[in-house]
């Protein structure tokens, strides 16, 4: 059911897409820039890429099908960073996205990335987190984290994180962490029901 309280959560998310680019970004299109840590960004060369992706369903989020194909990889990720191809812009080392996703290589950007696109092909609103994750909500100590944040057409927002899933089964399937977000702090950390909480705490900064 639409509530006051998704409306406004909805605009907040909005409003620091513009206010704070490099934290929430609402789509991605063909030269956007997105920032993987500090000095490392991608440039979106393909928005259409995510068809590449074995497994994707059109109207459906791919995050079985992300999970599996991008694989973490910091030596593999570093290298496309220092190899020929690499361009330089206000200090940033800038790649294009389709060379990590055609070589299958993703950590929580590249996954977030992939999400992005895929939210976007479904025609589903989304927004790119470029935020943080903590251990608890007393936890002073939180690791820079990128994620998503979907608005379901049913009338609420939920938290998307492709690389760390609940589990991965036996045979392969996996079940995705994808709770429903409570509410949205001033500081912004994003409260989740306590069930799902499972020693996480995520953060738009």
């Amino acid at each position: 059911m639409f509530t006051d309280v998704v409306e406004y959560q909805r605009r907040l998310l909005r409003n620091l897409a513009g206010m704070r680019p490099y934290s929430v970004k609402t789509q991605l299109e063909k030269g956007s820039l997105v920032e993987k840590s500090s000095g490392l960004a991608y440039e979106i060369d393909d928005p259409e890429i995510i068809r590449e992706l074995a497994g994707n369903q059109t109207g459906k989020i791919a995050m079985g099908p992300v999970y599996r194909a991008l694989k973490p990889s910091r030596d593999g990720i570093w290298n496309m960073f220092h190899s020929d191809g690499v361009t330089i812009r206000d200090g940033k080392r800038v790649i294009p996205y389709s060379r990590a996703f055609r070589a299958g290589l993703g950590e929580c950007s590249e996954k977030a990335i992939a999400i992005q696109l895929s939210a976007q092909a479904s025609g589903m609103e989304c927004h790119l987190i470029n935020g943080s994750i903590g251990e608890d909500d007393d936890s002073l100590m939180f690791d820079p984290h990128a994620f998503n944040i979907i608005y379901d057409e049913k009338g609420g927002l939920f938290i998307v994180d492709a690389e760390n899933p609940v589990r991965v089964n036996s045979d392969g399937t996996v079940c995705p962490y994808s709770p429903p977000i409570t509410a949205i702090e001033p500081n912004g950390k994003i409260k989740v029901p306590s069930k799902w909480k499972i020693g996480r705490i995520y953060a738009l900064f």
